[in-house]
């Protein structure tokens, strides 16, 4: 439950836009359990909360802008998913994006030109077209203000009414007292020239009713609920989709008409007072929903009534205290909120780390780096694509261009096509250019651990910035050839001993030379590749459908067979053994490799998985997460 509840935010916090709304989510569901804990005290008081919280919402968006961030690592699981290598095409030509002044590489980004539909900008264009739509409302309801007070009458007798009781109220501005034919009960309207509209039969009511009607709204005057109600009604709009903002609007709207009525209840009888709006709501159509600050309403008659009638109710304003104390509340949830950031850290890594990994900023580091540049290719002391393993020591060294690392810290799985977006808004040396990165960690650091160290590292010598994006793409679906029937080759994993652990690929320390068709160790999660080019073979034991999509994915790539993103939609439960045979090379031959016999001509490795498992490629959409380079810079000399 926690791990799809990490997993919610995680995703929802990948965006500016979201991570906005987890924190609207937060203030929303903190200010309408304060109001419940306070549901034995005033009504004002209740109302002083809520209102503070929509001032918090309103002010969310613009801190959590401006602040400097400060990060959250979110614990998530570490799944059976594997991260494929990313293929660095160095000879198709990309176009840089990036000038080049006095000899120096310009490192600022410019923005990314990308064709590609997007399901983050289709979602944020509706959120902005609903907040206009739920905007029209808020503007036909101050035009309406606007028109009924420009049309009313002035009413002499109940104005001295009304200035009488102002004074009692501690108000000491004029209120008019208008009457209109077009109103079915009191209204309140104006911030700052406040006015009462009253029914044209207002003249016949008793004195009573008529000071209890003007008691009522003086208190909304007084307590500013006019401008309260409008920004609050605004929040909703910009909030139109969200269920907590709606519930707070309604609570915040009936605690307004409750502390008016307390005001009321000190100077009247409860029953008379409860008589009295019974007969104002029965004045009202049924179907009628005022946008006005309006006496009396359907919607909440029976709870106000209810509370006029309870003697165990406490009445009274909230008291600049409590006022104080609600809004320095408010003050500091925005202030703690409005830099965080969201960031996924995997269980395993807080296992065997030492204190020395997590000093700096409570990130993982190497304990010693070496970054230089390198004129070519050096083979890494370990899987580079996998990360399962590093040399004794926890020693880490390759010679690779930059976005090869960057493929390893961040566990990127990108075809061809997201490559080439990814690297529209870089350099075009982090492609090309060659570094030698030889880092030493203390310990037996695991593979997540060692890109957590990896991605500190790049940060740190390469000043990388990055983020997520999620984009609606053309994909491959993977799914059943023939329904119900799988591939002599593909077959449910089945029990038996447990799978041996992957102790790295060092053809230095080898006592022998690497010989065509050599394989590595099986794994019980990850798939390996055996041959270097000719005839290929791979592998795996023990690996889920989502696994294997990544497999076809990434080699068909490598082989220009696709240049797609591949989904799982075989709908195939559980693990599988499988091995794939097919015709193809991986790039050039490492030295001190032989060139494996000729394979079997004209299988494609898409060929042999239709073949040999049984699985087939259609074409289909699918939101997609990549990543982007924001900020890259050439590492500094050691």
């Amino acid at each position: 439950m926690m791990t799809a509840i990490n997993g919610a935010m995680l995703a929802a916090g990948s965006s500016l836009a979201g991570l906005i709304l987890v924190k609207v989510t937060v203030v929303a569901a903190l200010g309408l359990a304060a109001a419940w804990l306070a549901r034995r005290s005033r009504a004002a008081v209740r109302h002083a909360l809520l209102a503070v919280t929509f001032g918090a919402t309103l002010v969310l968006p613009i801190a959590s802008t401006v602040a400097a961030p400060i990060q959250v690592t979110v614990p998530v699981a570490e799944g059976s998913r594997a991260a494929w290598p990313l293929v660095v095409n160095t000879t198709a030509p990309i176009p840089p994006v990036t000038a080049e002044a006095d000899g120096a590489r310009v490192t600022p980004v410019s923005p990314q030109q990308s064709s590609t539909f997007s399901l983050s900008a289709l979602l944020l264009a509706g959120w902005i077209v609903g907040t206009a739509v739920f905007l029209v409302p808020v503007m036909t309801g101050l035009w309406q203000i606007r028109s009924l007070r420009r049309s009313g009458l002035r009413w002499l007798h109940g104005q001295s009414i009304a200035e009488t009781l102002a004074l009692d109220a501690g108000i000491h501005r004029r209120v008019e007292v208008l009457l209109h034919e077009a109103v079915p009960g009191p209204i309140t309207c104006g911030v700052l020239r406040p006015a009462i509209l009253l029914p044209r039969d207002a003249k016949t009511w008793t004195r009573e009713d008529l000071s209890r009607a003007i008691v009522h709204e003086l208190e909304h005057v007084r307590r500013g609920d006019s401008a309260t109600r409008c920004l609050a009604r605004a929040v909703c709009a910009l909030y139109w989709f969200h269920p907590l903002v709606w519930v707070a609007w309604r609570k915040l709207a009936l605690e307004a008409e409750r502390s008016c009525d307390d005001a009321v209840l000190r100077r009247s009888e409860a029953t008379a007072y409860a008589d009295q709006l019974v007969g104002l709501a029965k004045r009202l159509p049924a179907a009628q929903k005022l946008l006005l600050l309006a006496m009396v309403n359907r919607s909440d008659l029976a709870t106000r009534v209810g509370a006029v009638l309870d003697m165990r109710q406490q009445r009274g304003r909230a008291g600049m205290f409590s006022v104080a104390i609600a809004c320095a509340a408010a003050v500091l949830l925005v202030t703690v909120l409005s830099p965080l950031m969201l960031v996924a850290a995997p269980q395993s890594q807080s296992a065997d780390v030492p204190d020395w990994q997590t000093a700096a900023g409570g990130r993982m580091t190497f304990e010693v780096a070496s970054v230089r540049p390198s004129k070519d290719f050096k083979l890494p002391n370990f899987d580079l694509s996998t990360g399962n393993a590093v040399a004794p020591g926890g020693r880490f060294f390759a010679g690779f261009p930059l976005l090869a690392y960057i493929t390893f810290a961040y566990k990127l799985n990108q075809t061809e096509e997201q490559m080439r977006a990814l690297l529209a808004r870089a350099p075009k040396w982090v492609n090309t250019d060659y570094f030698e990165i030889d880092a030493r960690a203390a310990g037996n650091p695991t593979k997540d651990q060692m890109r957590l160290m990896m991605q500190s590292l790049l940060a740190d010598r390469f000043k990388l910035a990055v983020h997520f994006e999620t984009s609606d793409v053309p994909v491959l679906a993977l799914t059943l050839d023939k329904p119900g029937k799988l591939g002599p080759k593909l077959r449910p994993h089945s029990e038996g001993p447990p799978c041996p652990e992957f102790k790295g690929f060092d053809p230095a320390s080898r006592p022998e030379p690497v010989k065509a068709g050599d394989v590595f160790p099986a794994q019980c999660d990850v798939t390996e590749l055996s041959g270097a080019g000719g005839f290929l073979k791979v592998g795996s034991r023990n690996a889920t459908m989502q696994l294997l999509a990544e497999l076809v994915q990434v080699n068909g790539s490598m082989s220009g067979e696709s240049d797609k993103p591949v989904v799982d939609k075989t709908g195939l439960k559980g693990t599988f053994d499988y091995t794939i045979e097919y015709s193809g090379r991986i790039g050039p031959l490492p030295p001190g490799v032989d060139a494996p016999p000729p394979g079997p001509q004209g299988t494609s490795f898409l060929q042999a998985v239709r073949q040999q498992l049984g699985l087939k490629l259609e074409s289909s959409r699918a939101p997609i997460r990549t990543i982007v380079i924001d900020h890259v810079e050439e590492p500094s000399q050691n």
